[in-house]
């Protein structure tokens, strides 16, 4: 009986401990690119992942016991409302990139570790040279100070 509830217990423990989602690769370019200059490193992260905007989105928000009205949905934006004033980029190349394009983009944020993260989702998304389009995610990561 003890060893029956032992296993319980402990895959209970298992189903209720949820990490962070996998989020991509870092890219230090896309960071530098995409988000604004005079802020601490380590503020922005920019991660580019091969996963479909939804499922990062869905698995997100399943992350989040109180989501905002709207977050987490993928909606189809004007290229440059998703990559809004953050943006160091230059918005007319971002703009020809996009011409005829509404990409997904998908906005939200959790708290972990005490610490606020707001995300931003777009997909697809420009290369670090604004020189091509790629399928994927691009996933911006804000660490809120408190």
């Amino acid at each position: 009986m003890r060893v029956a509830i032992g296993l319980l217990f402990g895959l209970l423990g298992q189903a209720t401990a949820v990490g962070p989602p996998s989020l991509g690769q870092a890219d230090e370019a896309l960071t530098r690119r995409f988000t604004p200059l005079p802020v601490a490193h380590g503020t922005y992260v920019v991660y580019r992942s091969e996963r479909r905007v939804r499922d990062l989105a869905e698995e997100l928000k399943a992350q989040d016991p109180a989501p905002s009205p709207g977050a987490w949905k993928p909606e189809r934006q004007d290229a440059l409302d998703a990559f809004d004033s953050a943006s160091r980029a230059d918005r007319f190349r971002i703009a020809e990139l996009y011409v005829g394009i509404h990409p997904f983009v998908a906005r939200g944020s959790l708290v972990r570790d005490s610490r606020r993260l707001a995300y931003t989702l777009i997909s697809p998304y420009p290369d670090a040279t604004l020189t091509r389009l790629e399928p994927g995610t691009l996933v911006i990561v804000f660490h809120v100070p408190f």
